[in-house]
């Protein structure tokens, strides 16, 4: 019986890459990734922020070009803009531009220095519930023209977002809240800024002492800020083994000086950040 054959002629046939070889899957990734970034890639000088995924970011970047352009006009296809106006206090102050004339903005460089869009600063300092997004309190900043010699209010200030993005901004704020734990986290995010660097240097066996004098209610310190700083860190550690069961090899202690770690670790890229 005659063999048969399930190849076709190969002088016939051209692959994916124009060649008889056929790629490995390797080459096909690497094909396709090349293709996925020039589709999805801004061409202009002027782009949006990687973070802009809905409809609403849309919506939020035209209310925020409202109050920081002259004239301007949204490519939503090719995810540029192209606006008339004082280029450098547009890419100080704008929040969902990634580029502005071929810089990156501020807002870009900050976020990027975090690796979040809504967790940067001090705004990750608690899990308070029904907290909403610093970037739109940014946007309705700028949409409203307001700088440093405006006076912002929240009347409903929750855990700080507002007076929170406001100092970051340089304009100075007043919240109102009723809630003793949001006061006292709206507080912290914003003094933590001031600290000195040696104020939060503390060694892991000083923070053992301080989570056990905490548990004995023992803990004082002349600094409130950092009085106030253990306490949230201990409420919060304490309410994550209620959340979750994925903290339970760390105990107690490690997630106590982990999320410690955290807020110095914040702390250091803003100041790093701060003269920018």
């Amino acid at each position: 019986m005659k063999e048969q054959t399930l190849f076709h002629d190969t002088k016939k046939q051209i692959t994916l890459f124009n060649t008889y070889n056929y790629a490995s899957y390797e080459d096909i990734i690497q094909q396709y990734s090349k293709e996925f970034r020039n589709l999805i890639k801004p061409k202009g000088d002027t782009c949006f922020g990687f973070w802009m995924q809905t409809l609403a970011d849309l919506e939020l970047l035209d209310l925020e070009l409202q109050g920081l352009t002259k004239i301007y006009y949204i490519d939503p296809i090719n995810k540029i803009v192209d606006f008339e106006g004082d280029d450098d206090y547009v890419r100080n102050r704008v929040a969902h531009l990634e580029l502005v004339l071929n810089k990156p903005s501020l807002y870009c460089e900050f976020v990027d220095e975090f690796d979040d869009t809504n967790a940067y600063a001090f705004h990750n300092l608690y899990p308070y519930k029904g907290k909403f997004y610093p970037r739109i309190v940014r946007t309705l900043i700028n949409a409203f023209k307001l700088d440093s010699n405006s006076l912002i209010l929240d009347p409903f200030n929750g855990s700080g977002t507002t007076t929170h993005e406001a100092s970051l901004m340089g304009i100075p704020s007043i919240g109102i809240e009723i809630t003793p734990i949001g006061v006292m986290i709206a507080e912290l995010k914003n003094e933590l800024l001031f600290l000195n660097e040696k104020d939060i240097d503390f060694s892991y066996s000083d923070l053992i002492e301080i989570l056990n004098a905490i548990e004995n209610k023992k803990w004082e310190d002349k600094n409130s800020t950092i009085y106030k700083l253990m306490l949230i860190i201990y409420f919060d550690t304490v309410d994550a083994f209620q959340r979750t069961s994925r903290y339970e090899k760390k105990g107690k202690t490690g997630l106590f000086i982990e999320k410690f770690q955290y807020i110095k670790d914040c702390y250091k890229k803003i100041k790093k950040n701060s003269r920018k």
